[in-house]
């Protein structure tokens, strides 16, 4: 297919599809226009190659589209995690392929999104996820206790952690309550406090 008369609205649409032939992609992948990279970059159907290139591309987003690919390989996840780019170390953790230590590191970082995505990721240990359950905001702590993985031990630190707070959060109040693995002993303290708000 010759690329050079589709518009960028139809090279988009290529970019997107995951039903788009690698060989296609991997043109596309080479593309002007940024937009058509960050696609391609989080396109399931892109060849390992095309992900290592596009990982060393200028546009912060494209990489961290390539970080967020499930099917980008562990030493360029590794790699990207290095960069200051706060989006891009988000992205690593999200990607369900990071290497633990990669998403202890990040459960540590400095910006709560990026230690929020680490709780969210559905191949975070319970033991990162126990140690998240004492963070200091709020949100992280929200996704510990939204978290299907969270152990009851967890939950418990989670409920620790809310109550010694001078103003609790409905939200974390509601998923502690939510959580199955959270006992009922546990879920009628909380119960009592969310009526006290």
């Amino acid at each position: 297919m010759d690329l050079n008369n589709v518009t960028d609205v139809n090279k988009y649409k290529l970019a997107v599809n995951p039903n788009t032939p690698k060989d296609i992609l991997i043109e596309l992948s080479k593309d002007y226009h940024k937009k058509i990279r960050r696609a391609v970059a989080y396109n399931l159907n892109i060849s390992v190659d095309s992900l290592r290139k596009l990982a060393k591309d200028n546009d912060d987003d494209v990489r961290a589209n390539v970080a967020r690919n499930p099917n980008t390989p562990e030493d360029v996840l590794r790699e990207l995690v290095k960069e200051e780019y706060w989006r891009i170390k988000e992205s690593v953790a999200k990607n369900p392929y990071a290497p633990i230590d990669v998403l202890r590191e990040l459960a540590k970082y400095q910006d709560w999104t990026v230690r929020v995505a680490v709780a969210r990721n559905s191949t975070t240990p319970v033991s990162i996820l126990k140690e998240q359950a004492t963070d200091n905001d709020i949100d992280v702590i929200l996704a510990v206790a939204e978290s299907a993985i969270s152990s009851m031990e967890v939950l418990l630190l989670v409920l620790e952690n809310w109550r010694s707070r001078k103003e609790l959060d409905l939200l974390v109040g509601k998923a502690l309550q939510k959580h199955s693995k959270l006992p009922s002993w546990a879920k009628a303290i909380v119960t009592t406090k969310l009526l006290m708000l």
